[in-house]
């Protein structure tokens, strides 16, 4: 799959999946533009443009609409246009995994979770969209989770990314004519330093197809629905889990 020419901007590009998306894209012929901090910004700029795209990089946070500003006037002047947005998070979040019921959830929690997964895609959308529907094209990326289904003892991961799926299917309906796709990956869990290799090996022997799903695997989901290969699949809500929330059914 080829995006060459293409201009992506990625509204957490210093996290693990901005990156692996960010040098996917620019791999395949992509430029990528995104938050990132100025402490990680040297590094991630040498990630991108070792895979062959150039890179625009702003400090800020894409629920904050003069950040939100800045990054989207930023790369109009330096590439012209805007093809791709990946909201995929908040690089400047600090809340992490919120774990818990209800009664676990504090408001400063609850208003940091809802900052990061639904203002923040709003906010950078709404002034990503009028490039887009300019040129008469363009495709929106949210990341969401299978837990928008809901999971046990975890409230407000439910809760917020029910909303990220909820906000994607509107927002593909309201700027479906202006030929703008809007789809969100549903993943699921990773590994990670978060759990054992127990843990690991037992969540994979829960997912149909018995392994997790890889960073790459979220990359290479990106690339398929930034490219025009996905030209009609609008308003998809994607599990991306090899299987596993199949269990939960």
């Amino acid at each position: 799959m080829r995006v060459n020419d293409m201009v992506a901007i990625i509204s957490d590009l210093q996290s693990e999946p901005g990156r692996a998306a960010g040098k996917a894209l620019a791999a395949a012929g992509a430029n990528v533009a995104g938050f990132c901090s100025s402490a990680k910004a040297a590094d991630t700029l040498a990630q991108i443009e070792s895979a062959g795209g150039k890179c625009v990089l702003v400090d800020g946070r894409p629920a904050n609409p003069a950040d939100a500003e800045r990054l989207v006037k930023e790369t109009l002047v330096q590439f012209g246009r805007i093809d791709v947005l990946v909201n995929n998070g908040d690089p400047t979040s600090t809340h992490g995994r919120v774990t818990g019921t209800i009664f676990d959830v504090t408001d400063e929690e609850f208003d940091g979770q809802m900052d990061s997964d639904a203002k923040a895609i709003i906010v950078l959308s709404r002034t990503v969209v009028p490039a887009m529907a300019k040129q008469g094209s363009g495709s929106i990326i949210n990341f969401s989770s299978v837990a928008s289904a809901g999971v046990k003892g975890r409230a407000m991961r439910s809760l917020s990314k029910a909303a990220v799926n909820a906000l994607t299917c509107a927002m593909a309906l309201d700027h479906g004519p202006d030929g703008i796709r809007v789809n969100a990956l549903l993943t699921g869990p990773l590994g990670g330093p978060q759990f054992s290799p127990e843990q690991v090996q037992q969540l994979a022997s829960e997912a149909a197809l018995k392994h997790l799903h890889t960073r790459d695997d979220e990359a290479n989901a990106i690339l398929f629905l930034s490219s025009d290969q996905s030209r009609s699949i609008t308003g998809a809500l994607i599990p991306l889990d090899a299987g596993r929330s199949l269990a939960q059914h």
